[in-house]
């Protein structure tokens, strides 16, 4: 039971810490949410554009996220980006 006891304890005590980083995070989410939409919606727009070589750019974009899986996309970021 002391376990369980120091764990709340900490919890107690690193408490404004742990709100504080949750709103951080809950602000965070709220932008990252809105940017996603906006640039959906401009992908989707986009694919409806009536210039063929725009469209296929898009068309390529899509198909590059839709086909590569999630781990792949994020070793990329990770190590391909510039640090």
């Amino acid at each position: 039971m002391t376990g369980w006891l120091a764990f709340f304890q900490e919890v107690l005590e690193y408490g404004p810490q742990i709100l504080a980083g949750l709103g951080n995070t809950l602000i965070l989410a709220a932008i990252i949410t809105f940017n996603g939409l906006v640039g959906g919606v401009l992908v989707f727009y986009l694919t409806l554009s009536p210039k063929l070589v725009l469209r296929r750019l898009v068309d390529g974009y899509i198909s590059f996220f839709i086909g590569t899986p999630l781990i792949v996309l994020l070793f990329l970021m990770y190590y391909g980006l510039p640090q």
